[in-house]
This record gives structure tokens, sequence and C-alpha cells, in this order.
């Protein structure tokens, strides 16, 4: 007898003999779909106006029927209807491309590099937060704060990286101990701390906004209980643009929009008619420094080349833009 004429012996079911039977392809995709968010979802008009699944590639799951009444699949626009693509590689050669096409290449490069940038702050920014049990990782904008400056000038608060602040630091030409360490912008401290670690004369931060130097003087605290370092440390609430600068030898940080921004140019003027108040040495840091005609515009800053690891220099200068300029 063929083998498709003998008799095939069925189990019963509740003792599973052999192998199990794979799934079909339908509970396969039905399964992937549900572990999919809804955003992701490879379409999204699933349903009708009962409430049942729209036939198609996909059926929407049960459990992922709106509770609402949704509109027909006819009613909405063929932008709302068309598939989206869970592939983020494929979403990003989208932004890539597009990005060529309004900006240019010069601009998109730089777009990557800040945003690269970007990252790198998070990742360093939140081994430095769980080292000393401190919150300075959190993108904070500048609408929900509360300023002191008459005119609202400023960008959102993103913390700096900590390696080319570190890097920039060991290109000064002159002994931590002897400068005085003023960061334009603290924010909630994490600069502060890093000019500490660095055993600065002093280190001072100034910020507009009340809740990041409330936040910063709470951050300090912390990271003295938990480092034991006992270098000097106090936060204002001042304009970095307006403000008088130390008497001393002082090092000004800023981190800089990947543009043009008009604080920095403004800080800049006020360290100038400092120095000229009262020559000494003044030096500025700036990082995510993108603007080739600085110099042009500023003719009182000339770049402090490094006398040792030009090499490694060289690749923070092009990789984050990390630049030590002295004020003449």
């Amino acid at each position: 007898m063929p083998f498709w004429g003998r008799p095939v012996p069925v189990s019963p079911p509740d003792i599973p003999r052999g192998r199990p039977r794979p799934a079909s392809h339908a509970a396969v995709r039905a399964r992937r779909h549900a572990r999919l968010p809804a955003s992701r979802s490879r379409h999204r008009c699933v349903t009708s106006r009962s409430g049942t699944a729209v036939p198609g590639r996909l059926g929407a799951p049960p459990h992922l029927l709106p509770l609402h009444e949704p509109e027909p699949p006819h009613a909405r626009s063929h932008a709302e209807c068309r598939p989206a693509h869970p592939n983020p590689i494929r979403s990003d050669l989208g932004l890539l491309v597009r990005s060529l096409r309004e900006h240019g290449v010069a601009r998109t490069v730089t777009n990557i590099k800040a945003s690269i940038l970007y990252r790198l702050c998070q990742i360093q920014g939140r081994r430095h937060d769980e080292r000393f049990g401190v919150e300075t990782s959190r993108l904070i904008h500048l609408d929900d704060l509360t300023t002191a400056a008459d005119d609202l000038r400023g960008t959102n608060y993103v913390g700096s990286a900590t390696g080319p602040v570190r890097h920039a630091i060991g290109l000064l030409p002159r002994r931590p101990e002897e400068l005085t360490f003023v960061d334009l912008g603290c924010g909630p401290g994490r600069v502060l701390m890093l000019a500490a670690e660095a055993q600065f004369k002093e280190v001072v931060g100034w910020d507009i906004a009340f809740e990041l130097v409330e936040a910063g003087r709470a951050n300090i605290e912390r990271f003295r209980q938990v480092s034991g370092n006992e270098t000097p440390v106090r936060l204002e609430v001042a304009d970095a643009s307006r403000a008088s600068l130390p008497d001393g030898p002082c090092v000004l940080h800023f981190f800089s929009p990947p543009y043009r921004d008009p604080v920095l140019g403004a800080c800049l003027l006020n360290a100038h008619r400092s120095h000229e108040e009262n020559p000494r040495d003044l030096f500025v840091i700036l990082v995510n420094d993108h603007d080739r005609n600085l110099t042009r515009d500023f003719p009182f800053l000339s770049r402090v080349e490094p006398t040792r690891s030009r090499l490694a220099a060289a690749l923070m200068r092009w990789a984050f833009s990390v630049n030590v300029w002295r004020i003449r």
C-alpha cells in the first residue's frame, strides 16, 4: 500500500508525541506584529468601523485593536495608510539624503559630527553621574526655566562630553593651580566637577537659569561628599556676557552650538574688555567650535598650539572641534 493510503495514528490531545508542529507563517507574522510598538506597525489602517481587522498582509491581533471606533480606511489619506518602514537604517539613509539635498555636504557633515558629540555626551555623562550620584545628563529646554536675563538669549542645556573637556584642560600652557576656571553657562555643574578634579585654584559657574544653579549647587555638594574634593566651587545666577571676570588669570569654558551663537560673541567681547582693563592671561576653551571665521570676526584671539600629544590634539580638533584660545 502506498504511504498516502496508510492510516495515520492520532495521538490523544493531552499526550503530545513527537516534534511539535511548526507554526504557520501567518501565526509567526502575527506574533512578530504583536511585539512591535504601534509606531512600527507594518500597516496603520488595520481596523474597520465595526472594530474588526481589515484583510491585508498583516492582521491586527485582538489585543492591539483600538478601544475607540476608528475611521474606515477609505476615509483616510494615502499618506496615513501607507506602510511604515520598521527598518531604522532605511530611515536614517532617507534623513541623510534629505539633509544633503537641503543643506549640502559641509553642513550635513557638521550635523553628523554634532550628533556623534551629543551621543558621546550622553554616554560619558551617564558614567559620570553614576560615579558621583549626581544628575547632569538630562536635556533641559530653556523655555521651561526661569531666567534672570532681560532678553532671553541662550540655548537648551546639553551636558558637555567629559573626554574633550579633560583633553582641553591638558592643553593649557599654565598649571591649573595658577588659574581660575569660569564656566559660562554651567547648568547643573558637570564641567565644574571636572575642573574641580583638575585642581584649579578656584572654580566659578555662571548661568541665567535659577533652577539650573540650584541643581548645580546640590550636585556639587553630593560630589564633595563622594569624592572628598575640597576645591572651592561657587555658582552664581548671572549673565555671562555682562558679568565681571575674576582679577587673576582665568580660563573660560564655553560649550558652543554647531553654528554661530550671538551669546558666544557677546561673551568673547566681554572677556576682551576685561583684558583691556586688566591685562592678564585669559584663555578660552571652546568645545564644538565649528566656526572657521572666528579669528576674522574676533582678531584678538590666537589659538594655543599643543606642545605635546599633537596627534591626539589634531584628532580631538577634527572630531569634536576642541580648541584653546588666548585673548591678546
